[in-house]
């Protein structure tokens, strides 16, 4: 039975009051299934500032947070390096438990939260935002109804300046570096599109703390599919957030060009196929965040499997990211 408060809504504590957490809590105030029911940070401002903004209440700590029997869902939004920690005590206390991607740094942790997850018989998942864009689910129902044919090759980037709003993401101990912390968001959805991985062969230019902020990788799928991806922290810091992917297939290519620059958001999805000019898909309105909370509560709420984005599916992507990493570092290919 899925435990939901007396109201009929269910009790979100947001652990973390940085960007992610403040994304988050917007998405949340939309919902009038889910009541955040506090907010709990390490810096007492933040928290306080995201308190009032929602109206709700301040945690002095995580552990105020699992004493709390009325929290139905832990929503985690700290540096990576902790996700293990804060995941296996969440769900130990009963929780249902969203966390930012990636599911943790070295495949130890995460296979520590994918035993701990599947065997505490609450709902988990990553939050690997990129399957609740809009444009990029449209990709995926294109790819899996056949409506361009057998995927051939895909080329993807996600390139940025060094995101200035956690100190942490220049550390690669608590980051992953780009590599494995904004790498992992096309390597993510380039498993979801085309299975599993067989070789993975990277370049880049690596960090004096053992990171790779810039990186690039090229990938063999098991059904024969080649990729291209690219991911870098290195940008000038003027530079508009960049993402891109193009899928060429034996009927068609569809294409997604995204930027994001001075809070304004431009690009789409074109599909092209032979004979005809070019589509633009309607996608739905509601925000990527919106939309993969929104499916997470109502998993929660109906007590329905988690099937977009499982555990598994989070640890896949980060070993991919991992032998990326180790490609970069040895200049040899990676067998998966």
């Amino acid at each position: 039975m899925v435990k939901t408060n007396g109201e009929g809504t269910l009790a979100v504590a947001i652990i973390g009051a940085g960007f992610m957490g403040q994304t988050h809590a917007s998405a949340y105030a939309e919902m009038s299934n889910v009541r955040i029911a506090g907010i709990a940070d390490n810096d007492s401002a933040k928290s306080s500032q995201l308190a009032k903004k929602h109206n709700t209440a301040v945690y002095g700590s995580f552990d105020n947070v699992l004493d709390d029997e009325s929290i139905d869902i832990v929503d985690i939004n700290v540096p990576p390096v902790f996700h293990r920690e804060y995941v296996l005590k969440a769900v130990q206390a009963g929780k249902h438990v969203i966390c930012e991607k990636p599911i943790a740094l070295t495949h130890d942790d995460a296979d520590a939260i994918v035993e701990a997850t599947e065997n505490a018989g609450v709902k988990f998942m990553v939050a690997h935002i990129l399957r609740f864009v809009p444009e990029y689910a449209a990709l995926k129902r294109l790819i899996a109804n056949n409506e361009l044919g057998r995927p051939l090759s895909a080329t993807a980037y996600r390139i940025d300046a060094m995101p200035a709003w956690g100190q942490w993401f220049s550390n690669a101990s608590q980051s992953g570096g780009a590599a494995i912390n904004i790498h992992i968001h096309d390597v993510d959805l380039l498993n979801w599109l085309f299975g599993k991985p067989k070789t993975i062969y990277s370049s880049g230019v690596l960090s004096a703390d053992g990171g790779c902020n810039h990186i690039l990788s090229s990938i063999a799928y098991d059904n024969d599919v080649k990729v291209f991806a690219e991911a870098s922290f290195l940008m000038p810091k003027d530079y508009p957030f960049s993402s891109y992917m193009r899928a060429l297939c034996e009927k068609g290519t569809a294409e997604i060009q995204l930027r994001l620059q001075n809070g304004k958001r431009t690009g789409g999805l074109t599909v092209y196929k032979p004979g005809m000019p070019p589509i633009k898909p309607q996608l739905r309105k509601t925000g990527p965040f919106f939309n993969e909370l929104r499916y997470f509560t109502d998993c929660v709420q109906n007590d329905s499997q988690i099937e977009i984005c499982t555990a598994r599916d989070a640890r896949l992507a980060l070993s991919v990211c991992l032998a990326a990493r180790e490609s970069v570092q040895s200049n040899k290919t990676v067998i998966l």
